[in-house]
């Protein structure tokens, strides 16, 4: 199950196979439904979310103080011995400065209709490229396909 193999191409350099539980998880395509659902799992989660910030009202009242309250928490320093909740001083940095700057009432139109772009960018645009054949869903890749040669309506005169 996660043995790796070696192999060595024509060229005789040394080629890496990726463990079977690997190949089985982002190479397979029965482990690829499992990942249909949680894409959709996920993107449903996000989705609820986002627009639940979106009908509440109080998320786009202009004020901020739906996240405010959060980055006053966050950012407090707490009595010896008890340590800080944000643990990463360049984090806490950040959000002081965003208090300091009065980024709530912007930010958080950040957060709302980035929690529905994260949902609607996988499910309506890779999903549907996949299920047309446009998008490999093994890489995600975009899939170019030759041409077919041109032929004339009769099919006598071909071109070269």
């Amino acid at each position: 199950m996660f043995k790796i193999e070696k192999s060595t191409d024509a060229k005789g350099q040394v080629l890496i196979q990726d463990p079977p539980i690997a190949k089985f998880l982002f190479q397979g395509t029965v482990a690829s439904w499992m990942w249909l659902g949680v894409r959709l799992y996920v993107g449903l989660a996000f989705l609820t979310s986002g627009l639940g910030k979106f009908t509440g009202g109080k998320w786009l009242d202009g004020t901020g103080n739906s996240i405010l309250p959060f980055w006053q928490n966050a950012v407090k320093m707490p009595d010896a011995p008890a340590k800080p909740l944000v643990t990463f001083e360049w984090y806490r940095g950040f959000l002081q400065f965003m208090i300091d700057a009065n980024a709530a009432p912007w930010f958080t139109y950040v957060i709302v209709f980035g929690e529905i772009a994260v949902e609607m960018h996988p499910n309506a645009v890779v999903v549907p490229g996949v299920a047309a054949g446009r998008v490999s869903a093994r890489t995600g890749r975009r899939i170019r396909r030759r041409a077919p040669p041109l032929r004339s309506a009769c099919g006598t005169c071909r071109s070269s």
